[in-house]
């Protein structure tokens, strides 16, 4: 028996009933229904300087050195938002094409679907649309050209002052955190940097970026850190109040290998980070670990004092040994003591050895 026909409403044509869709010929159907169409119109908001992208409210920054993955990362999410597909069409893919070498006004996306209601068998149908862009500064960025900024980070020393070489570490501390965790160039964070006799300060565009750097530096040099925020306005647009957030850090007068005298011992550091440092005692060669907060305790009470390396480390020469201990001498002042061999058991007469003085009291250093 024959399939039954029918008419198509727009040109006419005869055509086999299960050829048509709803009331439309295939011809017809691809003519009047579009493969895809949109929410509503689209254009793409990019900061010309940091190229972070703007969705709705909010703005989106890099995360990769990558910026052209970025940007078509962003088109494809917002393509893929704002289309429209008929029920039994299925989206296959969505290729941006644009070059970052000169700003782009506008990125050619290329979307490709799968159709299925207008054919026997499911076929490929290519769209192409230019999507406008647009750009503007994003609020950081404005911020950083306006001079302006959310909050000062005040590095400081333990006594007042920091030398050439903590300030460089400071400043490359703050530069890798920002180059490897936020990707983003240092001058998009950091404003402006005010060198100072006592120490210096560092000027953010965000105050969280801020906080964010101010902890990676206490907890790498066991740092002490406080902050504290003001009232400076009404931000007009969202009227919410604006605070400023001063945050001080004070970096500790001792770096790994220098010599302490805590609670009546001696420690060698052996090592500073995650917040606490860790101490080796030179004399029942045991190790302690020491929370930054507990660690500056001890400095507020005047209970950790740094001893020179220049006065209290020396050089002795193995004069004699025994199974267990060792006759020493020291290659300054040739005075001689006997010490126990600890865990230096492969010393023998005629080595020099490394030890930390105090008086009479000579602590073997570890090989």
């Amino acid at each position: 028996m024959p399939s039954p026909t029918r008419f198509c409403i727009k040109c006419g044509k005869l055509e086999p009933e299960v050829s048509l869709i709803g009331t439309l010929c295939p011809k017809c159907y691809k003519e009047e229904i579009p493969a895809i169409t949109f929410k509503k119109p689209m254009s793409v908001l990019i900061c010309p300087h940091c190229m972070a992208t703007k969705s709705g409210n909010r703005w989106h920054y890099p995360s990769s050195d990558n910026l052209t993955q970025f940007i078509e990362s962003f088109v494809i999410k917002k393509v893929k938002e704002s289309i429209n597909l008929q029920n039994s069409d299925e989206l296959i893919s969505i290729e941006p094409e644009f070059s970052l070498d000169e700003a782009p006004k506008e990125i050619d996306v290329t979307v490709t679907i799968k159709r299925s209601q207008i054919a026997t068998e499911p076929y490929s149908e290519i769209s192409k649309i230019s999507i406008p862009v647009e750009y503007q500064l994003c609020p950081r960025c404005s911020r950083v050209k306006s001079g302006s900024y959310e909050a000062i980070l005040q590095v400081r020393g333990a006594k007042g002052t920091l030398s050439p070489e903590e300030r460089e570490k400071i400043l490359s501390l703050i530069e890798n955190t920002i180059t490897n965790r936020f990707k983003e160039p240092p001058q998009s964070i950091v404003s402006k940097i005010v060198q100072k006799n006592e120490g210096m300060d560092l000027y953010f565009v965000s105050s969280n970026s801020a906080i964010t750097l101010a902890s990676t530096i206490r907890d790498s040099v066991a740092a002490l850190m406080k902050t504290t925020s003001k009232l400076v306005g009404l931000d007009k647009s969202t009227n919410k109040r604006r605070y400023r957030v001063y945050i001080s850090i004070r970096i500790p007068h001792f770096q790994v290998g220098d010599f302490i005298k805590l609670d009546d011992s001696f420690y060698e550091i052996h090592a500073i980070g995650g917040g606490k440092i860790s101490l080796h005692d030179l004399k029942t060669k045991t190790h302690r670990s020491l929370l930054a907060k507990n660690l500056w305790t001890h400095i507020s009470n005047r209970q950790l004092e740094v001893l020179p390396k220049e006065e209290y480390l020396h050089s002795y020469l193995v004069i004699a040994e025994t199974p267990d201990s060792l006759q020493i001498m020291n290659m300054k002042t040739y005075e001689t003591y006997e010490v126990q061999k600890g865990i230096n058991k492969s010393i023998v007469s005629g080595d020099t050895i490394q030890g930390f003085q105090v008086n009479d009291n000579v602590f073997l250093l570890e090989n």
